[in-house]
């Protein structure tokens, strides 16, 4: 069966697995040597290993971005890494992390794409863009969402129904869970 997922610039032709502790921790042995990675904050979201139906592992770095173009390694570097260990990595910086319980609060996130797609057996079965993003080198995107965005909105619906909490954890900590 014919599978290939464009993010960005990078492509992959291999099928991801759900998040699996075991391959997340491979993928985390190499991200850790990534350039540059040290100087953020870097959190998981809190659906990843209590929300069935998930497919991916969202990763939210906070901190200032002093050079672009390393920041921009580091997330391509990420989902490389991801594809490698079968794992797909959603990977983004943002100027904070979300709480369901509290009044929504503009969001900027930065993300190393603007366009995405799927497609399986020739078909396109998914497509994403990105509008009103502000490019800041190339292929480095800046998103200022001043509603709510989908995911959030996905988030509250979970939250509310208590099928979801906000408890952010820390990369480095969840394997120790």
């Amino acid at each position: 069966m014919g599978f290939k997922y464009k993010i960005g610039e990078i492509v992959t032709t291999t099928r991801w697995k759900r998040p699996n502790k075991g391959l997340l921790y491979k993928w985390y042995q190499k991200f850790i040597q990534i350039p540059g990675v040290e100087k953020y904050e870097i959190y998981v979201g809190s659906a990843l290993f209590k929300v069935k139906n998930t497919w991916d592992v969202d990763i939210i770095l906070l901190g200032e971005i002093k050079d672009y173009n390393e920041f921009k390694n580091i997330l391509d570097q990420s989902i490389i890494l991801g594809f490698e260990n079968r794992q797909l990595i959603d990977i983004f910086h943002s100027n904070q992390l979300w709480y369901f319980s509290e009044e929504w609060k503009e969001t900027i996130k930065i993300r190393n794409w603007k366009h995405l797609s799927k497609e399986i057996n020739g078909n396109i079965v998914l497509t994403k863009n990105l509008a009103n993003s502000e490019e800041l080198i190339p292929g480095l995107y800046k998103r200022t969402y001043t509603d709510p965005s989908n995911s959030y909105l996905w988030g509250k619906e979970k939250f509310n129904k208590g099928e979801y909490n906000e408890n952010y954890i820390a990369l480095k900590d969840i394997f120790k869970i």
